[in-house]
């Protein structure tokens, strides 16, 4: 309704309160609007399009993330729906472009719904150095990633 409304009240559909009423002009630009989603084909791909695999897991083995199952995961959880299908997809890009193992078992840390940076380090192991070290190359990395993924690593990655 609000988008109905905002294109008339922009110009870009045009009401004539001599032919019908508003109430009836809104309702005819729903309709269209409505009918042209459903005709026309999507522009964006979806998160869920993308098959999201394991099989670069060169480290799944190792038992430093073999803890992760036994605790509680962040309280800083969303409890979207799109925020996991982001948070994977964004994962899965820098574990094909990350090549250092701090870097590679922080994303696996995310996966698991650990972002807190303390719970990171107790969980993997990691000193201040080195989660610093990891956190630039991943920065790094992130900056050829697209918009939307590139803000979730800055968010994961915000200096605590």
């Amino acid at each position: 309704m609000n988008d109905a409304y905002s294109d008339t009240w922009s110009g870009e559909r045009v009401w004539n309160p001599e032919r019908c009423s508003l109430l009836d002009h809104l309702r005819g630009v729903i309709d269209s609007r409505t009918s042209h989603e459903i005709q026309s084909p999507r522009q964006y791909s979806s998160f869920d399009a993308q098959p999201i695999t394991n099989d670069d897991d060169d480290h799944a083995g190792d038992g430093r993330l073999a803890l992760a199952e036994t605790l509680p995961s962040s309280s800083g959880e969303a409890g979207s729906v799109f925020l996991p299908a982001l948070v994977a997809r964004t994962c899965h890009a820098l574990r094909q472009a990350a090549k250092e193992r701090d870097s590679i078992d922080i994303v696996r840390a995310w996966e698991l719904g650990f972002i807190e940076r303390d719970e990171v380090c107790a969980l993997i192991g990691l000193d201040e150095a080195a989660y610093r070290r990891a956190r630039n190359r991943l920065l790094y990395i992130a900056g050829d990633l697209p918009d939307e993924l590139r803000q979730l690593v800055r968010d994961y990655l915000r200096s605590t």
